[in-house]
């Protein structure tokens, strides 16, 4: 027997985050809100929750502007983990730091098989690309 329902990690049919947050916040939708919403919408609320290491209620909570704790930190996970985040080809979902970090390297490293991926795949990578070309990278302390 296979098992029920939709596959984990799977949108629900039906939420609308983004509408949800739209009707609680009105004009006053912060960016990082509509980010978090978005996010929830294209996967779900809790794999954004795992992913900025918040209960799945919270997100729930932030996006109906009922949420009793402190927005700031939440906020500033949002900024790092979804906001600043790049879909890196190796590694996966990363904060855009570790990216940095990793494509302005000189040299290879030789700490494992998966950091030496990791390293070639930004040659090719058009995240790291189109910041090579931009003249954007700078060394991260």
């Amino acid at each position: 027997m296979g098992k029920r329902g939709p596959k984990k990690g799977t949108p629900q049919a039906g939420a609308d985050h983004l509408g949800t947050a739209m009707a609680a916040w009105g004009g006053d939708l912060p960016d990082w809100v509509r980010a978090l919403a978005a996010a929830a919408q294209s996967r779900t609320a809790n794999a954004v929750a795992y992913e900025i290491r918040y209960d799945p209620m919270v997100v729930h909570r932030v996006l109906r502007r009922t949420y009793d704790g402190s927005y700031d930190r939440v906020e500033a996970a949002v900024r790092a983990k979804v906001i600043q985040a790049v879909d890196c080809p190796v590694l996966g979902r990363i904060d855009d730091r570790r990216c940095q970090r990793i494509r302005t390297d000189p040299k290879p490293p030789t700490s494992s098989h998966l950091a030496i991926q990791a390293w070639r795949a930004c040659k090719t990578c058009l995240y790291g690309i189109a910041h090579q070309q931009g003249g954007r990278d700078r060394a991260v302390p």
